[in-house]
């Protein structure tokens, strides 16, 4: 085929009607149990070997998640000024799972993800990351270049993964 294959994103493939857990909180705060319950339904669905391991969270997500432990905060001697809790791996009943932080996700949103089945790369030959040169300017006397790269993103085993949205970012 001479079309490429289309990027999507997460939000694109980890849908109910590709058999993912998908929960919409209705602007209701984040709460620990709605993780816990998300991992629940995935590992009835797909077995404890092969659910996610990975949430990967928006900067209000990992602050919540950290608030759940907040009272477990402990300033003892010789700390100095530092204090605080950071909660970057979750000891579930369903096993560790690892939070990651990133900029790309809606301030309302986390994903459990699987990563040893999601890929990202480059279509073909002609999709890999380049710079080419484009014909000289009509408009004046300078080179002009753009950078070119076709990618694509493989997504396989979405009922191992899960999606929380619309959750409060306020509360």
């Amino acid at each position: 085929s001479s079309v490429p294959a289309m990027l999507g994103g997460l939000k694109f493939y980890i849908t109910d009607a590709n058999g993912a857990e998908v929960t919409d909180l209705s602007a209701a705060a984040l709460t620990r149990k709605d993780i816990d319950d998300m991992l629940q339904n995935i590992y009835y669905t797909v077995g404890g070997d092969k659910m996610s391991r990975t949430l990967l969270v928006s900067a209000w997500a990992k602050r919540k998640i950290s608030s759940f432990f907040s009272s477990a905060e402990r300033l003892g001697p010789g700390m100095g000024q530092d204090a605080g809790v950071v909660v970057d791996r979750l000891n579930t009943d369903f096993g560790p799972v690892d939070i990651l932080l990133h900029t790309a996700l809606a301030k309302n949103e986390l994903f459990a993800i699987r990563r040893e089945t999601i890929q990202i790369g480059h279509h073909g030959q002609l999709g890999r990351p380049q710079i080419r040169e484009l014909p000289p300017s009509l408009t004046g006397p300078r080179v002009q270049k753009v950078f070119y790269a076709d990618v694509s993103l493989i997504c396989g085993g979405v009922q191992a993964m899960g999606r929380l949205h619309n959750f409060s970012t306020t509360a």
